[in-house]
């Protein structure tokens, strides 16, 4: 049995809170920032409009606003709307035109969760910008993208030439942790299939063309009642099922 990663769910439908994420569907902390920005400035205003309003005053001087207030709101306004022209110029081949799944979509929490690793590190998000490609240009790290379905591909780094990719654990990590939700006991190997679910006699590989497939398959076959094959790559499956078919 031949399966490709890609996922066949329903798509996001979308909701008002997109508004904070970014194109890549990832929750935007400094889009988060500039909506309650937003926010406080508004109900601020409004509340000192219909204090006055209620006193009789109707008007608004807007040259007795402070000056630093104004440089504030600017700013607020020019951080984001850069930043994310700068980060679709930077990355426009992460970003898919395609809508994700539903169950792709990230977390709010996720925009929290990179924050408390970068203030750990004390790094800003421009420092942390700084880094990482610093660390590409000397070829410290490299970067790879991770396709999950019909949304865009998850980044992420790894020394250059890790064996295995990290591209690999994570698929890995991915398959394993949707069959323990379903109630299947996983075994995961070094050694051997990459993954065993004993109680169906099942192996599972995750291929990406740099390992011996047919070997791989042989040798699990000879062990397992069925071997699972998955893989992001769907010119391998193809070839890989077309041996299979002109054997049988």
């Amino acid at each position: 049995m031949i399966s490709n990663t890609d996922s066949n769910k329903d798509t996001y439908k979308g909701s008002f809170w997109d508004i904070i994420r970014e194109g890549d569907y990832f929750p935007s902390l400094g889009r988060f920032q500039f909506f309650l920005w937003t926010i406080v400035i508004s109900f601020a205003f409004l509340s000192i409009y219909l204090i006055r309003a209620d006193g009789g005053v109707f008007s608004f001087d807007l040259k007795a606003l402070p000056n630093q207030l104004m440089e504030l709101m600017g700013i607020s306004v020019f951080v984001p709307v850069v930043g994310n022209a700068l980060s679709k110029y930077k990355y426009s081949e992460t970003i898919s035109d395609s809508i994700p799944p539903q169950d792709k979509i990230p977390p709010f929490s996720t925009m929290f969760l990179v924050l408390e690793r970068r203030t750990k590190l004390g790094w800003t998000d421009i420092k942390y910008t700084n880094v990482v490609d610093d660390l590409l240009k000397k070829r410290k790290i490299e970067r790879i993208k991770i396709k999950l379905g019909r949304g865009s591909p998850k980044i992420l780094y790894q020394r250059p030439g890790k064996v295995p990719s990290i591209k690999h654990e994570y698929y890995v990590e991915l398959l394993a942790e949707n069959l323990t939700k379903k109630g299947y006991q996983v075994r995961k190997n070094r050694d051997g299939a990459d993954l065993e679910v004993p109680e169906v006699r099942t192996a599972i590989e995750v291929e990406l063309g740099t390992s011996n497939i047919s070997g791989n398959l042989k040798r699990n076959l000879q062990k397992f009642s069925r071997v699972i094959v998955c893989s992001d790559d769907i010119k391998l499956i193809e070839t890989l099922s077309g041996k299979i078919r002109t054997k049988l």
